[in-house]
């Protein structure tokens, strides 16, 4: 027992600390279960191999676009003001999630598949990143941080009440988030099933990892959060649009 007490470790506690992981990662079931679609939710404890299977996905491969952008750091109380306060509770974060989500697909799917911006859909999703966040490929954390989204003439422009909006306010005047915002997230997912298609791009796969960093109570708030996000998930695999393709995972 004495020579027992002097190790400090027998070993990492988590699958993800090993830089090498992906050398000795063993292809199971859950892998063909999200990659067919089946699943799109990968709940265990610390340690059960969810970064893992997250690294396993961000691998580039041949016939589809993949990123799996950690949450560490990232500014949930920034997220917590853009709720949606005509949803329910329950449903108060998928409308910022679904933006979110948006977005990232069409940065994803321009850094990896669209660089040229050869058509009209990959222009507008190159001038709508530039003009907001500076470039297409915008940190996870900023994409929720403009007061104000712009559109040039390049770009989307949103129609509400049969009215071309040339910018869109972010927030309400009450606080919240401004409800033309899921119309402009409409587009952005279409946009980016007209990449996907025109790209020859069977699937896109975006996996949000490290939910549980810096958490140490999981209070209402980050319910809500956690909640929305998995509802905008299914809400976006639901468009009959991503059904007929079935790119989104």
């Amino acid at each position: 027992m004495g020579l027992l007490l002097k190790i400090g470790t027998f070993g990492d506690v988590a699958a993800e600390d090993d830089d090498a992981v992906m050398s000795y990662f063993l292809k199971t079931e859950a892998v063909d279960q999200i990659e067919s679609g089946n699943k799109f939710v990968v709940i265990g404890r610390k340690g059960s191999g969810k970064t893992a299977l997250a690294k396993y996905f961000s691998q580039p491969k041949k016939a589809y676009v993949t990123t799996a952008p950690s949450l560490r750091d990232y500014p949930w109380n920034l997220h917590g003001k853009r709720r949606n306060r005509g949803a329910s509770e329950i449903e108060s974060y998928v409308s910022s999630w679904r933006y979110l989500i948006a977005v990232k697909a069409n940065a994803i799917l321009l850094e990896q598949k669209g660089m040229g911006s050869q058509t009209d859909a990959q222009r507008a999703a190159r001038q709508f990143l530039t003009d907001n966040y500076g470039g297409i490929n915008p940190d996870l954390g900023a994409i929720l941080a403009p007061t104000k989204i712009k559109f040039s003439g390049g770009s989307f422009k949103p129609s509400i009440l049969g009215n071309s909006l040339g910018s869109l306010e972010f927030e309400n005047p009450n606080g919240g988030l401004a409800p033309e915002v899921d119309a402009l997230t409409d587009i952005l997912l279409e946009n980016a099933n007209t990449i996907a298609s025109q790209t020859g791009t069977a699937s896109v796969f975006i996996h949000f990892d490290e939910l549980d960093q810096g958490l140490l109570t999981l209070d209402a708030k980050r319910q809500e959060m956690i909640t929305g996000l998995i509802l905008a998930v299914r809400s976006i695999r639901n468009m009959p649009s991503v059904r007929r393709q079935n790119i989104w995972h």
